[in-house]
């Protein structure tokens, strides 16, 4: 394979990739979100450090020069995010330990008591969704529907 092949390989897998990454983008609906760096929040003098990842078909990376964009996400900032992507960051969640002595060995064991999420996408519109009543809802609105009570029968004496 000479350097003309190698090159036409590589410019059609960079048009695959790119269909690719048009397409997800079209099946993604777009999410207005603040996000939220509850792993490593700001502290007085220290900024919270950009988030750079990536995640199926999109990448979020903080710019190392001038020309290409920084799109690594920052504490406090409001972002236009695919909602595969909030759903992502708002499912990790960091495990916290806690400690339990073993009734029988009366030894200290460490165990998961519980999850903490690392970051947070609050949603601050709904963008293009409709908001469609379900039945639920409707009767949550109207107030719960009265259960019948049956009274006891009383004997006559």
């Amino acid at each position: 394979m000479n350097e003309r092949e190698k090159d036409q390989i590589k410019a059609e897998r960079g048009r695959i990739i790119k269909k690719r990454v048009e397409d997800s983008k079209l099946v993604d609906p777009i999410v207005r979100v603040r996000f939220q760096n509850i792993e490593d929040p700001p502290a007085p003098g220290r900024p919270s450090p950009p988030l750079s990842f990536a995640f199926e078909n999109y990448i979020f990376k903080e710019s190392r020069n001038e020309t290409e964009p920084d799109t690594a996400l920052r504490h406090g900032n409001e972002y236009d995010l695919p909602l595969s992507v909030v759903n992502h960051l708002n499912d990790l969640k960091i495990p916290v330990y806690g400690h339990v002595i073993d009734p029988l060995t009366k030894a200290l064991k460490t165990v998961v008591a519980g999850q903490q999420n690392r970051f947070a996408c609050v949603q601050i519109n709904m963008g293009n969704f409709k908001q469609v009543d379900s039945p639920g809802d409707v009767q949550l609105r109207r107030g719960r529907p009265k259960q019948e009570t049956k009274e006891p029968a009383h004997e006559a004496a």
